[in-house]
């Protein structure tokens, strides 16, 4: 059986100043570009996922678990079918209950670059915003 050598490469040469200016410069360009659109990219991302039935779910749950609002019941997510039943809201001087609130939007205006609601119902709105004076 033969053995393989292995013979130190000894024709490598140093890369030159200029070299890796110019590596220094591509590489920070490269970073200025992509990590702008990485990071556009993860946010319209996390949206999509908040914004749909589950997300939303999971949201308010979160926020009524932590004690910033309460809801009683709702379906469906903000960017489809959304009810939303028993909403209170008592934070920075402001008192906000909604009974029940119904948001529909509307699929044909999508593709024209409107955005339009096929329903907007609002019932039992008590909005209260003490004064903050000084």
């Amino acid at each position: 059986m033969s053995r393989a050598t292995q013979t130190p490469a000894t024709d490598r040469r140093p890369l030159s100043r200029r070299y890796r200016l110019w590596l220094l410069c591509w590489s920070a360009l490269r970073l200025l570009l992509l990590l702008p659109l990485w990071l556009i990219g993860a946010v319209a991302l996390l949206m999509g996922v908040a914004l749909s039935p589950w997300g939303t779910g999971v949201l308010l749950s979160q926020g009524q678990d932590r004690g910033w609002f309460s809801v009683e019941e709702h379906t469906g997510g903000v960017l489809d079918e959304f009810q939303l039943s028993g909403f209170r809201l008592d934070a920075a001087g402001a008192e906000v209950r909604v009974e029940e609130l119904e948001l529909a939007w509307a699929d044909d205006c999508v593709l024209s670059g409107k955005l339009c609601l096929d329903t907007l119902r609002v019932e039992g709105a008590d909005i209260r915003l003490s004064g903050g004076g000084s």
